[in-house]
């Protein structure tokens, strides 16, 4: 099934950072309706005060409840979720993938 685009929207995760809010104001003046996800609640609220057709969801993906928190706010289907990760390599690097199954994962 085809959704109108005028219809649907885009989730943005880390929309308040740089590229983020170049994503937003892009996908915004496309017609999508913004969901925009991030942890600084009033950098969300400027955001949305300076675009059209933002909508905001204050809250860390990294816990459990952000999933919740991110459908709560849907009111209409998802076209595309854009997620940006940090550049690679990270200082966190790491942390994040000092599982002990990471090699043989990755091996396979």
């Amino acid at each position: 099934m085809d959704v109108p685009q005028r219809d649907a929207c885009a989730v943005v995760v880390g929309a308040t950072g740089a590229m983020g809010q170049q994503i937003v104001r892009r996908l915004a003046g496309n017609g999508l309706q913004v969901l925009a996800v991030a942890r600084d609640a009033a950098a969300l609220d400027r955001l949305a005060a300076a675009v059209a057709g933002v909508v905001t969801c204050p809250c860390n993906i990294a816990k459990d409840a952000a999933t919740a928190q991110i459908a709560a706010r849907l009111d209409r289907p998802v076209r595309m979720v854009v997620q940006r990760r940090p550049a690679w390599p990270t200082r966190r690097w790491p942390m994040w993938c000092a599982s002990s199954a990471w090699p043989t994962a990755r091996a396979a």
